[in-house]
């Protein structure tokens, strides 16, 4: 082999190199972009399951309050005066 088709090798193997961090650079980008959006998506049930959770937590939090009530209510009409 001549110094000019190893030149030319050369130029071959920096092309495809050049090519694959191209394409590897790429698909990184896409995998940023999905794990955002991935990410998003993940916060936005977070989001919605603690809201379902507050609003469980409310109405339980009431019914206990209710039963109290009732219960002092009912001591309280058991009284004899």
């Amino acid at each position: 082999m001549n110094i000019e088709n190893i030149a030319k090798l050369d130029q071959k193997a920096l092309k495809i190199i050049a090519d694959a961090n191209d394409e590897i650079s790429d698909m990184y980008e896409e995998w940023k972009k999905e794990k955002r959006e991935i990410l998003k998506s993940f916060q936005a049930d977070i989001k919605k399951y603690e809201n379902i959770l507050q609003e469980q937590m409310k109405k339980e939090i009431e019914n206990y309050q209710k039963e109290i009530i009732k219960k002092y209510e009912e001591n309280l009409y058991s009284f004899k005066f």
